[in-house]
């Protein structure tokens, strides 16, 4: 066991930190509903890095060799994964505007628990790879549970691609441009690792992946931080939602906005979802998708991208009117 095997978590660290900030910043400062579910997934996933790390100098330093000790860490680690696979489904969910079902929970925690009861088998078979999981099984089975996760959270957002911005159409873009790429390098790595076909003289490629990942969701988030502080139409309107919401209504004279519907604009113009606008308002939440509906058929919207773009040019028509009143 040598002490550069710390080297990568603590890299991975390194990384991690600015990315957990800047996600923390966007959670803030943004109205996307995404915003916090994404913090929540960044944070995880520094979680089981640095609990990796302290894994790795228990080993490393000799001071411990209790596999109690061991297993403790690593049933920790396992489950902050596990809170980093569901932070990513639900990012997924919320980016489409929707949210998660009963059945889809029981299905994730049914899947959660068949990959911890498998991978302890493992760790429980062979106890030298418990703590090092650069090698061994617990690193492979662990590395498919959360690739599984990651794999769902993508087939989500790309069945949902419809409902997506532009700008996270354009960063789902981006995102395939990078990951399909590295992901069949780390992939042919492990292969040919795991079949012994071709012995590599360098460590495995896959332990690098979370690099490779916060580096990309700094980018992404650094350049929405900057637009949201720029001041987008919307962002930087003088005023409340509620005046916001007050003037679409005021535009939509044929058919007028209900009371309960202007209370549902409000939320939507705040980027919360459907979940989240009816535990908020204390309906159901096929209300408020009818509620929605409603609101896009007097509004002449699409979609909730649509809804932004009316409350925007709502702005900027108030304020050149306040303009043109001042003396």
């Amino acid at each position: 066991m040598s002490w550069l095997e710390l080297l990568v978590p603590a890299l991975v660290l390194l990384f991690a930190t600015p990315s957990v900030a800047i996600a923390y910043i966007h959670a803030r400062s943004s109205r996307e509903s995404w915003g916090g579910a994404l913090l929540g997934f960044l944070a995880a996933a520094a979680g089981v890095s640095l609990l990796t790390a302290v894994g790795i100098f228990l080993r490393a330093s000799g001071m411990v060799e209790t596999f109690t000790l061991y297993f403790v860490v690593w049933n920790l680690s396992f489950l902050i994964l596990a809170v980093a696979s569901w932070f990513a489904i639900k990012t997924a969910l919320l980016v489409i505007s929707s949210s998660a079902t009963n059945r889809a929970r029981a299905l994730f925690g049914a899947g959660t628990a068949i990959a911890y009861v498998v991978t302890l088998a493992i760790a429980i078979r062979g106890k030298g790879d418990l703590y090092f999981p650069y090698i061994g099984g617990t690193y492979a089975a662990t590395s498919l549970y959360l690739f599984a996760a990651l794999g769902l959270a993508l087939l989500i957002v790309l069945r949902g691609r419809a409902r997506l911005t532009q700008e996270n159409e354009g960063t789902l873009r981006r995102f395939l441009r990078v990951f399909l790429p590295l992901g069949a390098l780390f992939f042919l790595d492990e292969l040919f690792r795991a079949t012994s076909l071709i012995a590599f003289p360098w460590m495995p490629l896959l332990p690098l992946a979370p690099l490779a990942l916060y580096v990309f969701a700094a980018l992404e988030l650094i350049g929405r931080v900057r637009r949201i502080q720029g001041g987008s139409p919307l962002a930087g309107a003088a005023g409340s939602f509620e005046e916001l919401a007050l003037s679409i209504a005021r535009q939509c004279q044929a058919s007028p906005l209900t009371l309960r519907e202007r209370e549902v604009l409000v939320e939507l113009l705040k980027g919360r979802s459907n979940a989240a606008i009816a535990v908020r308002l204390g309906i159901a939440p096929s209300t408020v998708k009818n509620h929605i509906y409603s609101i896009f058929q007097k509004t002449g919207a699409g979609s909730r991208k649509e809804v932004f773009l009316f409350a925007a040019r709502s702005a900027d028509a108030a304020a050149k009117a306040g303009e043109g009143a001042a003396p």
